[in-house]
């Protein structure tokens, strides 16, 4: 009896077992796959990590045409590649291949601007004499036009496929290295896999093509990896539901597999129009990834991502993830308007950002005509929260400028210096350094006690601190832009042996880089900057966890941007519960956030006090 029992629970476990399969197999129907020549490791991995029942490799090295064929006719399910586009397919993009630009490892020249590529690309300049190196004629080694690299470098720099005659073409990455290695006025284009030691990978805009700057989406020269699909056969042969799943790994899991083939994985900017298998609730962030405001804005992304990560941990917002969609506003009004419109039309709900007011304030304008929230952790111009227009559509995390000028004010009361106290303004020439700039002063003339000698606007990178700092005849240098200028400026006053003048930096400069790169320079210095609570719990965890992540110190920035997340969601979590709308939720905010807590009035600013001085002393900033 015993062995009977026995064999008849065996047969239930194998019967229920097999069930379990047959169940499985029915929901996730093999998918067949192709792809390019060059993506055929990518495709063997996906399959080997997605599930080799899952998806079979049909005939995987197809050229452009073929493939495009093979899906259109349904021999192919997906291919991955960059074929030609067609109306009846369908594309999703997955990873990025990085083209680095090489030249012999002689050639002095080692960084180029888009601009000097387009040039050189389009023959118009001709000579490395042009672009600071020896004087020898360009010599392009172009591959072949069949190429993957070839169609993608001339589409990035040109919108499309060049006209250009090349006097020099190889048919492969392997010939083109050796064509740069032969000869020295030589520049060539491969994916970041195949760079060796022989040849020399250039700068693009001052960004190396390093692992970090490709695996975080910033490096600029890149080959876009599609999945191509035919979505009429796709729901015909019922393998939506496949499909989707794939897409869902690839998006997640799959995104370790593109790392580990040196492709580069997708930013939150790439996944913005994908939306598989789920109805995810996006909110918007827009910053300038380019240019003097980069490393700051990074950090203002980075400390969302770990908002939205963490309550995504918990199963997102009544079951529906939360996802960022990155835009680069790059520092411009007109840019930022091209984002607002892009999160409009990709159905955001919020947005956070943007870095600076110009920008926010235009973006706003969308937002409220669209009933987008918007909360910026870093405009602090007066306007973007006083139009009445945009009220209950538009909040800030920091503190306004006029409230940061009387602190800049009130700061030369308590300096002790002779009366009246010759003060300079600097500013970085931008909308942000003029704006405070003229607060400061009209603030200082207010009270009637110090005169503002001059007001000085300074281009950004400019050459001319030396001379500015040389004819400086006053007790103290306020400064508004951002901290590598501010750093600049105090070792050009200790150089000019003017380290008697007070220095004082505006909430630009307030970031543990301004200590860094100023070296001994900063002590005695003072800075305006956010009320940031550091010694509190939520603080340290917060310091902690984005320092053991991105390898970088958290700016005042990112904490003010990861509060203004969160503040977000749990204002998206109570409307779910309340049946109300997201402005009444934004309105009855009272958070307990990494930098404090944060209510708001009418206006949409915040109630508490957001700002104060600080002065750096032994090397960190010591609130006054």
């Amino acid at each position: 009896m015993l062995r009977k029992a026995l064999l008849i629970l065996i047969l239930i476990l194998v019967s229920t077992a097999c069930a379990r399969n047959w169940i499985n197999s029915e929901h996730v129907q093999e998918l067949n796959i192709a792809s390019l020549k060059s993506e055929a490791n990518l495709v063997k991995e996906f399959r080997a990590k997605f599930g080799t029942h899952k998806l079979s490799i049909y005939n995987q090295q197809l050229d452009r045409s073929r493939g495009r064929q093979a899906v259109l006719d349904g021999a192919v399910d997906v291919f991955i590649g960059d074929i030609a586009g067609s109306k009846e397919l369908s594309a999703e993009l997955v990873a990025k291949e990085a083209l680095l630009l090489i030249t012999h490892p002689d050639n002095p020249v080692n960084n180029l601007s888009r601009q000097q590529l387009q040039a050189i690309f389009s023959r118009q300049i001709k000579s490395w004499v042009e672009l600071g190196g020896s004087n020898e004629p360009i010599l392009i080694v172009d591959q072949d036009s069949s190429n993957p690299a070839y169609r993608a470098l001339y589409k990035v720099l040109f919108g499309k496929k060049p006209k250009f005659h090349s006097s020099s073409v190889v048919k492969t990455a392997q010939e083109a290295k050796a064509a740069v290695a032969k000869f020295t006025n030589a520049i060539s284009y491969i994916s970041f896999a195949e760079i060796d030691s022989k040849s020399k990978a250039l700068n693009i805009d001052n960004l190396p093509p390093s692992h970090k700057n490709i695996d975080e989406g910033y490096y600029p020269l890149a080959r876009e990896i599609k999945v191509f699909y035919n979505p009429v056969r796709i729901k015909e042969q019922g393998k939506l539901k496949s499909l989707k799943k794939f897409l869902n790994f690839i998006y997640h899991r799959g995104q370790e597999t593109i790392v580990n083939n040196d492709y580069m994985p997708l930013t939150a900017a790439e996944l913005e129009l994908i939306k598989v298998g789920s109805d995810p609730i996006y909110i918007g962030i827009s910053v300038p990834l380019e240019g003097p405001y980069l490393e700051l804005s990074k950090s203002i992304v980075n400390a969302a991502k770990l908002a939205v990560e963490k309550i995504n941990e918990i199963d997102g917002i009544a079951t529906r993830p939360v996802e960022l969609i990155v835009c680069n506003d790059k520092a411009s009004a007109a840019q930022a308007v091209v984002c607002a419109n892009k999160f409009v039309e990709n159905e955001a709900v919020a947005v956070i950002g943007h870095l600076t007011s110009q920008a926010s304030i235009e973006a706003s304008k969308i937002y409220v005509k669209n009933k987008i929230v918007q909360i910026s952790p870093a405009s602090t111009h007066p306007w973007f929260t006083e139009r009445p227009g945009a009220r209950g559509y538009v909040y800030r995390t920091i503190a306004r400028d006029d409230k940061q000028a009387e602190l800049i004010t009130n700061l030369l009361d308590q300096l002790g210096l002779e009366r009246p106290i010759k003060v300079t303004i600097f500013n970085n020439g931008t909308i942000y350094g003029s704006t405070l700039s003229t607060l400061i002063e009209n603030s200082i003339l207010k009270q009637a006690k110090d005169k503002v000698l001059d007001i000085v606007s300074l281009e950004q990178d400019a050459s001319q601190y030396h001379n500015e700092i040389e004819a400086l005849k006053s007790q103290v240098l306020i400064f508004v832009g951002e901290y590598g200028d501010a750093a600049k400026l105090v070792k050009a006053l200790a150089l000019s042996d003017k380290k008697d003048i007070k220095f004082i930096g505006a909430d630009g400069v307030f970031s543990p880089s301004f200590i860094e790169e100023a070296g001994l320079r900063a002590e005695g210095t003072y800075v305006t900057g956010s009320t940031l609570g550091q010694d509190s719990q939520p603080a340290k965890d917060f310091t902690s966890l984005f320092e053991q992540r991105y390898k970088t110190p958290v700016s005042a920035f990112a904490m003010n941007s990861f509060d203004a997340a969160n503040i977000l969601i749990e204002a998206l979590k109570a409307l779910q519960k309340n049946k109300t709308s997201l402005q009444e939720e934004m309105q009855q905010t009272k958070y307990e956030g990494v930098t404090g807590t944060i209510s708001f009035n009418q206006l949409g600013d915040p109630n508490q006090e957001r700002m104060c001085i600080y002065k750096v002393v032994e090397g960190k900033f010591v609130k006054q």
